[in-house]
């Protein structure tokens, strides 16, 4: 199916394509109602105690849900978005020149070495020392 015919919607801060999220649920339902059902059944036959019977059972209705949604996850992926793009180094300059007017940023004099190491492993230690020159 083409991404634009895709409903997506967000669940959990994932983006999730709707029929998958409604196929995942009829599944956490087709395998834990079943599950919960025949353990109650298999434990209230052979526990005394219904209450710890009951209690069994919604254990085993819970693990089968986390099974249902392993299961899940490994039939649908998340419907992400990732557009990858360089960075403008203009527009590096222009952010800087724009906090600079409104808090100044001082100097690469006025950082640590470890301060100023971390700039050029990101790769602005030259952004700044072009704000520097400028300003």
């Amino acid at each position: 199916m083409p991404p634009e015919e895709k409903r997506l919607a967000e669940v959990w801060g994932d983006v999730v394509d709707e029929r998958s999220v409604k196929i995942a649920v009829l599944l956490g339902i087709a395998v834990a109602v079943p599950s919960f059902l025949v353990a109650r059944a298999a434990f209230g036959a052979g526990v005394d105690n219904q209450d710890l019977a009951r209690t069994y059972a919604m254990v085993v209705g819970l693990a089968a849900c986390l099974v249902a949604g392993g299961i899940a996850a490994k039939l649908f992926k998340p419907q992400r978005i990732v557009t990858e793009r360089g960075v403008d180094p203009e527009d590096q300059r222009r952010v800087l020149r724009e906090l600079g007017e409104a808090h100044g940023i001082g100097t690469l004099a006025d950082l640590s070495a470890r301060e100023r190491d971390e700039l050029r492993r990101l790769g602005l230690e030259e952004v700044f020392l072009d704000a520097e020159k400028a300003g």
